[in-house]
């Protein structure tokens, strides 16, 4: 049994963990009692069932972003002494269901709304899940489980006020298959810390279930995406005192860059291995006999820098996105992670982790300063930057670009320099007109080479 601790006036709670300043521990005078007496009523039952739960999905943690994100929601559970309430945890140490969900997504880098009745404009709706009556019964089931993956969030409808409408009511994180049951991790006023874990949805979570929303891209189900998160929130005011050490998560916890399983090699339910770029390898490829950029595809495919797809093609006529062609400078040069600038637009990206390294390192840089464009498909010209800084050539451009290309006009300013560099270190060709084609779209085949190329250089 926990000691009981009294507060009969302010209560001062030192908090000493590594890299964390102290926290101050406050609970209005009969609270702390309260709150306590809560707690210890029902840990028992805690460490029975929600610690159970628990402990089996981080048995089989992958250290995908989507598993990282659901082991942060059972850190709060375990570590964030919680009081369920309607304030910010971060001020108050008040915690409620959406504000709950927002915490655990802004501690992954990702913004979500902290208003329940927004979640219908969160993400987008994932197909084919939604509760059904058991025929001849008064219970319920959960249908489309398969559809769903780690990280989804998890809606309920309430009934409005005025009994003549509902609104989205509670909402929770889908933590995946659970002993072969689907659970969520949300707030929960029976429990210890204001947080458990469900596997029912017999009453009324198959009742009241609305619809289950995705933020996460596909990548992130895959230990190939790199991800990072921010330290876990430590309240300014505890309204129930830590009552026990709290830890800080583990290095695996936090992120994968450097980790062992970042390589390329998860494996999914068919034993395929899917990279980064939501694309998977499948070697050898059936489309590159013959090919022009074979064997450069072959060197590429054997440092799992480029992947190919689930057909076990390589595509590499494809034309090739800014995203997937930085993240593969990042993983060919084998680039130090370094926390640089993340765009608006890659804040929610499969490539934000390598966009951010790649621009740390000065590879990369926006349209302006909120844009990169990572989808937009890579340009001749855009290439040429990027790998002349990614390969750090130390030479001198010889002569005008003017006397290689005869296009050389159609170069933009800011590329021209990267351009001649690219051409006379062999990196990239022009035409057998003379041209260069800046503005032209590179493909799948063109990146491998230009990479190929310029590691041949540095080897």
């Amino acid at each position: 049994m926990f000691k009981r601790i009294l507060v009969i006036s302010l209560v001062m709670f030192l908090l000493t963990i590594a890299g964390l300043q102290s926290a101050s521990v406050v609970s209005a005078a009969g609270n702390a009692d309260k709150y306590i007496q809560k707690f210890e009523d029902n840990y028992p039952a805690y460490l029975k069932n929600d610690k159970v739960l628990a402990d089996a999905f981080l048995l089989k943690y992958n250290n995908s972003e989507a598993q990282a994100l659901v082991a942060r929601a059972i850190w709060y559970m375990e570590n964030g002494y919680m009081v369920y309430g309607h304030s910010k945890y971060w001020d108050t140490g008040f915690i409620d269901c959406s504000n709950f969900v927002s915490l655990v997504y802004k501690d992954l880098e990702y913004s979500i709304t902290s208003a329940s009745k927004n979640y219908n404009q969160v993400g987008k709706k994932v197909a084919g899940v939604y509760s059904r009556k058991i025929t001849g019964s008064s219970k319920y089931e959960l249908v489309g489980i398969k559809n769903l993956r780690p990280g989804d969030i998890f809606t309920f409808w309430a009934a409005d006020s005025d009994g003549n409408g509902t609104h989205i009511g509670h909402v929770a994180i889908y933590m995946g298959e659970i002993n072969g049951q689907p659970a969520i991790i949300q707030t929960n006023s029976d429990r210890p810390t204001a947080i458990g874990i469900n596997t029912s949805f017999k009453y009324w979570y198959g009742e009241h279930f609305l619809e289950a929303r995705r933020v996460l891209d596909d990548a992130s189900q895959f230990p190939a995406k790199t991800w990072q998160a921010s330290a876990p929130v430590i309240p300014a005011v505890y309204q129930l005192a830590p009552q026990k050490p709290v830890m800080m998560p583990e290095d695996k916890f936090m992120t994968n860059i450097n980790s062992p399983s970042n390589d390329n090699n998860a494996t999914s339910a068919n034993d395929t291995k899917t990279s980064s770029e939501g694309i998977v390898d499948m070697p050898p490829f059936s489309d590159i006999s013959g090919h022009w950029a074979e064997e450069n595809i072959k060197q590429l495919q054997m440092t799992k820098s480029l992947s190919g797809y689930p057909d076990g093609t390589f595509r590499a006529d494809n034309k090739i996105s800014r995203a997937e062609f930085a993240a593969a400078l990042v993983k060919s040069f084998k680039l130090s992670s370094i926390t640089g600038k993340v765009f608006s637009d890659t804040s929610a990206h499969w490539a934000r982790s390598y966009i951010a390294t790649a621009e740390g390192h000065g590879i990369i840089s926006g349209y302006n300063g909120t844009s990169f464009g990572p989808d937009d498909l890579i340009t001749r010209e855009q290439m040429a930057v990027m790998i002349v800084k990614a390969a750090q050539l130390d030479i001198e451009a010889q002569g005008n670009i003017a006397d290689v290309f005869s296009d050389s006009f159609k170069v933009s300013a800011w590329s021209r320099y990267a351009v001649l560099i690219a051409n006379q270190a062999h990196i990239i060709s022009g035409y057998p007109d003379k041209t260069f084609k800046p503005q032209a779209l590179s493909s799948r085949g063109e990146a491998a080479t230009v990479i190929i190329n310029a590691r041949s250089r540095n080897d």
